[in-house]
């Protein structure tokens, strides 16, 4: 169940910085993860 709740957190972080940050960083990013 922590496990779970810390993929939540992640998620949400990922908003976060999606919302904050431009696109091309989500998808740098995105990049560095797959």
């Amino acid at each position: 169940l922590s496990l779970l709740y810390s993929c939540h957190a992640f998620v949400m972080a990922v908003l976060m910085i999606q919302k904050k940050m431009r696109r091309v960083h989500f998808q740098l990013l995105c990049s560095m993860l797959y």
